[in-house]
């Protein structure tokens, strides 16, 4: 990974208390940040993007949240693309 990446994610560290989940929204150029970020205690979430190679998958699989809802808490939710809107329209009832 870039030194520059590291030091951005130490500067995040003051501020992680004040956090409830950390979401990444693909383009990945080191799938490693993802490992990194889920060492600060909290929940790490994860979409593909659209420049992210077809092989990316398997290595961020864990974090991955497609075709899901995640109720984080405080009547707040992560809705995964792609989905299917009758799922969304179920957490709205």
């Amino acid at each position: 990974m870039p030194m520059g990446n590291v030091a951005l994610v130490d500067k995040l560290r003051d501020l992680i208390g004040n956090v409830d989940v950390i979401t990444v929204g693909g383009d990945f150029e080191d799938v490693g940040i993802l490992d990194l970020l889920s060492r600060f205690g909290k929940p790490v979430y994860a979409v593909l993007g659209n420049m992210d190679p077809l092989g990316i998958r398997v290595r961020v699989f864990k974090y991955l949240i497609e075709g899901r809802i995640i109720d984080i808490g405080k009547d707040l939710y992560l809705a995964g693309y792609p989905i299917e809107i009758k799922a969304v329209e179920r957490v709205r009832t």
